[in-house]
């Protein structure tokens, strides 16, 4: 993960740097298995989760370019527990969503008009 911006504090989790005032945003899956976003200090997405032992993976980015936290709705997931949505705020101050589907793949990023 690339350099912070000077005046933004740096966190450690799991081995990932991340911009402290973002936070750690988790998600809770239905085997009991939990999934977790950082912004890192390239402010790119980051995502990590744990197996069913409690074993975590390594960070891996999921691109786009934040000033804002991860906020995670069920919004659009049509009632499935192993569907949501990210929502971050690019620094195009625009809100970009990326949706995670059933099978744990990823819709990618597109840009959202409003966080509703």
């Amino acid at each position: 993960m690339a350099t912070t911006p000077a005046q933004a504090s740096e966190c450690k989790r799991g081995g990932g740097v991340y911009i402290c005032e973002y936070g750690v945003s988790v998600k809770k899956l239905p085997d009991g298995t939990r999934q977790e976003f950082i912004i890192g200090t390239n402010r790119a997405v980051y995502t990590r989760w744990n197996d069913t032992s409690g074993d975590w993976t390594k960070w891996k980015s999921m691109g786009g370019s934040a000033k804002s936290g991860v906020s995670i709705t069920d919004h659009w997931s049509q009632n499935d527990p192993w569907a949501f949505h990210l929502v971050i705020t690019q620094t195009d101050g625009q809100f970009w969503v990326n949706g995670r589907k059933r099978d744990g793949f990823w819709s990618g990023w597109y840009p959202h008009p409003g966080p509703d």
